[in-house]
């Protein structure tokens, strides 16, 4: 999608091939100069790039915005390009900060947020696809969005692709007399005390995430937090279509509402 830009902006476009090492280090030299790059790639070459984020341009200081294309799974692509792992290895450079919308909208006030206002390095991390929300998107942040309902004592947590499911989960459960309350993070890391605070109130708060186990944004919160049970990606992801391969992992809407009422019957 970047010759689009490439057209209308010719002199701040560069094309540095399949050479995702070099990209991170040429973005720090930018970045270097007060300029604030952005850099796109798929989540799962960024993982070449691990050493230059850590060297190049988080010990310098740098202002960058990594946009992470294809985060989460990717289906045909194969079993290489599933982009299960950026959260993992993202987290772990200091001073990085994450966003992970889940509708145009708020990929859009993302972006502008990462270039224009934070500092440091952002990563705004999206889906292979298009937006296919069904929920309302009319009032898009850039934190978290949080939806109680009188009577809820579980809450259900997510981010990302999945929020668009968790959402229709919930109104499945609500058809068998289970009330849940949501929260849609979208700014996922550093970790939100507000967050914390919130889930610290319920009796049982189920993480749903699109990502590697060990590593993962529920891992952190359940750190902190004993009521939080993690429902990650726990090794390798095969090749197949993404709505087999999400249903398969229990990321459906009608998995995930499965999952939560077999929860709480354990409980």
């Amino acid at each position: 999608g970047l010759q689009y830009f490439a057209k209308r902006f010719p002199e701040r476009f560069f094309d540095v091939g399949i050479a995702e090492e070099h990209a991170v280090t040429f973005c720090a030299g930018l970045a270097s100069m007060n300029y604030v790059p952005v850099f796109a790639v798929y989540s799962s070459f960024l993982q070449r790039s691990y050493d230059q984020l850590i060297h190049d341009m988080a010990i310098g200081g740098c202002h960058a915005v990594i946009c992470v294309d294809r985060a989460g799974i990717v289906g045909d692509d194969g079993e290489t390009h599933q982009g299960i792992f950026d959260v993992s290895f993202l987290t772990s450079v200091p001073n990085m900060r994450i966003y992970s919308p889940s509708n145009y909208d708020e990929l859009r006030l993302c972006l502008h947020k990462a270039v224009e206002d934070d500092s440091g390095i952002c990563a705004v991390r999206y889906p292979r696809g298009r937006d296919q929300s069904l929920y309302d998107t009319s009032d898009p942040v850039t934190t978290y969005v949080y939806r109680h309902i009188e009577g809820a004592k579980v809450l259900l947590v997510t981010y990302g692709r999945l929020a668009n499911d968790l959402f229709t989960a919930i109104e499945i459960l609500r058809n068998r007399d289970i009330k849940c309350d949501i929260i849609k993070l979208v700014n996922i890391f550093p970790i939100d005390n507000e967050v914390v605070d919130i889930m610290s109130a319920y009796d049982a708060v189920l993480f749903f995430e699109e990502a590697y186990y060990c590593g993962s944004i529920s891992e952190k919160y359940a750190s902190i937090c004993p009521n939080v049970a993690q429902f990650a990606i726990d090794g390798f992801v095969k090749h197949g279509k993404c709505d087999v391969l999400l249903d398969e992992l229990g990321f459906s809407a009608e998995k995930m509402a499965d999952t939560v009422e077999g929860f709480l019957k354990d409980e």
